[in-house]
């Protein structure tokens, strides 16, 4: 099973609909966090339309993106939870 990764909401809503088929049969599982050094929250700067530079890193990103609030998690704690 692949574990994909997206904080944006806008951004889980278009890969859900996208990766029906392959979340249906446990090919991938798509989790609403972002990838960090510890499992917490952080401030996301979302682009419209799922921009390419949304990112936890508020240069850079359009200065017109919309800062949100995101869960984190690491990469150890996901695989450990799926055993």
């Amino acid at each position: 099973m692949g574990i994909l990764f997206e904080p944006s909401p806008l951004a889980i809503a278009s890969l859900i609909l996208n990766l029906q088929k392959e979340i249906k049969d446990n090919l991938i599982d798509v989790v609403p966090k972002a990838v960090c050094d510890k499992s917490g929250t952080l401030d996301f700067f979302m682009e419209e339309s799922a921009g390419e530079t949304s990112s936890l890193i508020s240069n850079h990103s359009n200065p017109q993106a919309r800062k949100i609030s995101v869960e984190t998690t690491t990469i150890d704690a996901e695989v450990a939870n799926r055993n």
